[in-house]
């Protein structure tokens, strides 16, 4: 049973670390999924906020930018002395005033900013005094709209703010004037995907983007990220958000390494935090610029109700295991329990059935014994009444007695005038030693007791038996275990006239009633043998 035990531990055991390792896959696998699905998320209205906007720009340009009112105030623009560019600028910024301060208010539009064929600024509507640097260098978007004359769109930062920007070429009856960039701020964008979500958005541009291209007195907009030194964050996004209610989520982000090496590598993000006994989901979607470089990131931080079941349905599925695969193993182990038990029982049923059957095979042998004694009895008395001869009777008495079971060989000693021998017929075989032996054994019976005499005796230590040492050997080569001498007595007066010997494999010794018997055999022969010597 032991054994078994041993095993239903060992499957135990194997079964539940299978489930385990199966179930914690499973685990993993949904947890990731829903993590890359929320990441989707964010994705998917990312791309229709700057889909929202870019309907909004191209709106702006064809109804208010490209109009003959425009084209009427810059058509002298290519040949302006930089005097007449400052007219042209001053009568443009007048003129789109009123526009940009309505667009601004109703649409979140950030910048309106005008090029010049050769990518210098002309006129920004946010920072008018500024005008006349170059922006190819810094602006690939400008470039790209002059260069080429085609419609762009994506996110840049630029000289002041950065922004997700739609850059129009401004061609006017078939003239070139430059172009114009009709830019939102992400903080615009923010808000857009926080109507479709109901989140909260943070916004993290790359450091050396913003030491590389913002004018130094416009570096203030932005302040170091809680997450790596090696991002910065826009002030003008959700700036008491993002910095000072989620920051112990962000630090518990920042704890783990993996995370922040995951954005310091420009690749997406998406994870699970535990703070407080709550679990909150982060967010990071990569913001690329024109060359398809991670430069930005736009993230969101939430309290989280659906992962947490993904643990519990976890440990729930490894407890119904562990209890199912219990009460599985243990049912077996029972019925392999019950199966031994019964057949232990069953076993013990049998050897009870044979061990009785075996008893009652022994008694009705001594039975059978018993009941050849009594008969010899029986054959001695009639043949007494029939005045049988004494050798008659007594090597009839001898040959009968090897009938009996355990029986081997039996021998008569008659001590009258003479001392006679008579022995069974299957004495023949023994013919060597049954003369030694038949002495030796009288001889012992002559050294016992008087009381003896009288008494039937048995031996059952041939070895011991100083006066059997010299034929001990030859008794035992003829599987003689035991030997029952019945002394043959005439009552009245006392007078030893003989022995009677059994010479038997038997070992065990003889009941009472059994002695009763063998002494009543021993009178039987002693009357036999008195009679005949009287005659």
């Amino acid at each position: 049973m032991k054994r078994y035990l041993i095993i239903f531990l060992i499957v135990l055991i194997s079964l539940n670390i299978v489930s385990y390792l199966y179930f914690d896959k499973v685990y993993s696998s949904n947890t990731q999924y829903y993590l890359k699905s929320k990441l989707k998320v964010i994705e998917s209205n990312y791309k229709n906020a700057t889909d929202i906007f870019e309907l909004y720009a191209q709106l702006i340009f064809i109804n208010n930018i490209q109009t003959d009112e425009i084209y009427h105030i810059i058509r002298y623009l290519p040949n302006a002395s930089e005097y007449e560019q400052n007219n042209i600028r001053n009568e443009l910024y007048e003129h789109i005033l009123s526009l940009y301060k309505v667009l601004k208010q109703e649409v979140s539009v950030r910048q309106m900013h005008f090029h010049l064929p050769d990518g210098r600024s002309f006129l920004r509507m946010h920072r008018p005094e500024k005008f006349g640097d170059h922006l190819f260098d810094v602006r690939p978007l400008v470039k790209i709209a002059n260069s080429k004359l085609i419609y762009v769109k994506g996110f840049e930062e630029g000289r002041i703010f950065n922004g997700y920007r739609y850059v129009f070429p401004l061609i006017i009856k078939n003239q070139h004037f430059g172009s114009v960039e009709i830019s939102v701020s992400i903080n615009a964008l923010a808000e857009y995907m926080k109507k479709l979500s109901s989140s909260d958005y943070c916004f993290m541009l790359k450091k050396i983007i913003v030491d590389e291209k913002v004018f130094s007195d416009e570096k203030s907009n932005y302040q170091t990220s809680i997450l790596s030194p090696w991002f910065l964050h826009d002030k003008v996004v959700n700036h008491d958000y993002c910095t000072n209610t989620i920051a112990r989520i962000l630090e518990k982000i920042k704890d783990d390494k993996n995370n922040i090496r995951t954005l310091e590598n420009s690749l997406s993000l998406s994870t699970a935090i535990t703070e407080e006994d709550k679990t909150y989901t982060a967010e990071f979607l990569p913001i690329t610029n024109t060359l398809n470089n991670t430069i930005a990131y736009i993230f969101s931080v939430n309290e989280d109700p659906i992962y947490p079941q993904y643990r519990l349905n976890f440990i729930s599925n490894l407890m119904l295991t562990f209890i199912g695969s219990f009460s599985f193993l243990s049912c077996i182990l029972f019925l392999i329990y019950r199966n031994q038990y019964i057949r232990n029982q069953n076993i013990e049923l049998k050897n009870q059935v044979e061990q009785r059957s075996e008893q009652l095979n022994q008694s009705l042998e001594k039975e059978k014994q018993y009941i050849q004694l009594f008969d010899v009895i029986e054959i001695i008395r009639k043949k007494i009444l029939l005045n049988t001869k004494l050798d008659e009777v007594l090597q009839f008495c001898v040959n009968h007695f090897t009938t009996i079971p355990s029986c081997i060989f039996s021998i008569i000693s008659v001590n009258l005038d003479n001392k006679y021998f008579f022995y069974s017929d299957n004495c023949e075989q023994y013919s060597s030693n049954k003369k030694l032996i038949c002495e030796k054994v009288s001889t012992l019976m002559q050294s016992l007791d008087v009381p003896s005499k009288k008494q039937m005796v048995v031996i059952d230590n041939l070895r011991e038996e100083i006066n059997l040492i010299e034929i001990v050997d030859a008794l035992e080569e003829c599987k003689i275990k035991q030997i029952i001498i019945l002394p043959l007595n005439q009552e009245s007066p006392l007078k030893h006239i003989g022995n009677l010997f059994f010479f038997t494999s038997r070992i065990e010794p003889c009941e009472e009633h059994e002695q009763q018997l063998f002494n009543e055999l021993s009178k039987s022969i002693s009357s036999a043998i008195i009679i005949e010597s009287k005659k």
